[in-house]
């Protein structure tokens, strides 16, 4: 008898333990600061796993601000994310389901999340850049995004890159200054984002229509096979956006 009272009462605590680490409390449990952070960027990569952003990167300082915020919130914020870089078309499958869950119209701004006290601020926009392999220079079209809340995204746009050729200029006065001209065989490269560092480096305010001055570094994959291309490339671009509020 007292075998069973026992078997009962283990029963009893596994299914409260189970109950309390359930999603909708995922941290409503008492954790230390430390395990609260790692449990959000779980969160907010696992949004990204679901919306198609495989490269989030995170600023642990301005994160650790937010770590209390309903997960609705990390949801939305990944959404627009994926939608400003080109990931999710706004018309997407995914997100009238999400929408349908959610108990949020079609024309709502925001499926998927919670109304929140806190601004929500952010910048994006896209920047144009080019790296060299031996004589193919490959140009792509980066689309970033960087909440204030801590986490960021850079991504090439459409994920291709238009190739040219490095050759040499026949003219001998502008052979001397320009000896090696870029031109344009009007064809395409595969060239996609992978992990690098935190995306954005630099000082801001966050004041709505400040305007910021960064860094951000990119790192893509770039694959050519009339060349036999494979290759990882890196580099920066500088960024000057406008802090935008969300609604």
């Amino acid at each position: 008898m007292r075998k069973k009272f026992l078997l009962l009462i283990t029963m009893f605590l596994g299914a409260l333990y189970v109950g309390c680490s359930s999603d909708d409390g995922y941290l409503s449990y008492e954790l230390d600061e430390d395990a609260k952070l790692q449990n959000t960027k779980n969160l907010i990569l696992s949004y990204g796993q679901k919306y198609g952003l495989s490269n989030i990167q995170f600023n642990d300082e301005l994160l650790r601000k937010n770590l209390d915020l309903p997960k609705e919130e990390y949801e939305r914020d990944i959404i627009c994310m994926a939608i400003s870089v080109g990931k999710l078309k706004p018309s997407s499958k995914i997100l009238r389901k999400t929408r349908r869950s959610s108990g949020f119209g079609d024309n709502d701004p925001n499926p998927g999340g919670k109304p929140n006290n806190e601004p929500d601020l952010y910048i994006s926009g896209s920047a144009d850049v080019s790296n060299t392999i031996d004589s193919t220079v490959f140009k792509f079209t980066l689309n970033y995004e960087y909440n204030l809340r801590g986490y960021g995204c850079v991504r090439v746009k459409d994920e291709h890159a238009y190739v040219y050729k490095l050759r040499k200029c026949k003219e001998r006065k502008c052979g001397i200054i320009h000896p090696l001209h870029e031109v344009n065989i009007y064809e395409l490269a595969s060239c996609s984002s992978e992990l690098s560092s935190p995306p954005f480096r630099g000082s801001y305010t966050s004041v709505v229509g400040a305007q910021v001055h960064l860094i951000a570094d990119y790192l893509v994959r770039v694959i050519y096979a009339k060349n036999n291309v494979n290759k990882q490339v890196g580099g920066s671009f500088d960024v000057d956006a406008i802090i935008q509020e969300r609604k």
